[in-house]
């Protein structure tokens, strides 16, 4: 893999969406791009018991995943950035609601759209869960403002994960909507590779379903 620089890391992870990522990725995906050939797990650098138990459940190289893994306790926050996005909000929102395995969390920011996205994402959302973003302002940063912003509502709500639970982000653009299946497909894939940090779906075409965009991801 080409060696990249914290520069190029930030352009990244600002040009990606529709992905899945464990709550501290950022740090880890940087300082693997500081060294290439060392692999970086997602987290605190010391595993404590559970995380070992889990590591060591890994099937063989080569082998299909075992069955027998247990789920573990995950916490999902859906993070989706729109700017003018009003023609596909309705199919993403629609995708969102009819999740097999709902997210547990939600927010949404708008940067400056001059139709009508804003209505359509407070009306699903709700208001306290939809914050606004300068539209000079890249995808990275909108996502930041928007997990700061959530993190002040369920703070004050209560509603904030335990410890215990593996804490994803679910990045989506105001073009990508969800199969219904879908985050439950990639929390599974989560379970029978414990190790996995970042979980990429498979990405049709909009207009053409026959058309395959994306199939998962590698860093």
């Amino acid at each position: 893999m080409p060696e990249r620089t914290n520069e190029e890391s930030d352009e990244w992870w600002e040009s990606t969406s529709a992905l899945l990522f464990t709550a501290e990725d950022k740090a880890a995906f940087r300082a693997a791009s500081a060294e290439p050939d060392s692999l970086v797990e997602s987290g605190e650098s010391g595993q404590d018991e559970r995380q070992t138990e889990w590591f060591s459940a890994l099937p063989p190289e080569g082998s299909e995943p075992a069955e027998v893994l247990p789920r573990r306790d995950h916490h999902v926050t859906v993070v989706l950035v729109s700017h003018d996005g009003a023609a596909w909000l309705p199919s993403v929102l629609t995708g969102l609601a009819n999740q097999t395995r709902p997210p547990d969390a939600a927010v949404a920011i708008d940067t400056e759209s001059s139709d009508h996205s804003l209505t359509l994402l407070r009306a699903s959302f709700g208001v306290d869960r939809v914050v606004t973003a300068p539209s000079r302002q890249g995808f990275g940063q909108a996502v930041r403002r928007g997990l700061e912003h959530i993190g002040r509502v369920e703070a004050i709500s209560g509603d904030a994960a335990p410890g215990q639970f593996t804490q994803w982000v679910w990045l989506l653009h105001d073009d990508s909507a969800p199969d219904p299946t879908c985050l439950d497909a990639l929390l599974k894939t989560a379970d029978a590779y414990p190790s996995a940090s970042v979980l990429g779906p498979k990405i049709l075409g909009w207009h053409d379903r026959r058309l395959l965009l994306e199939a998962g991801v590698s860093i």
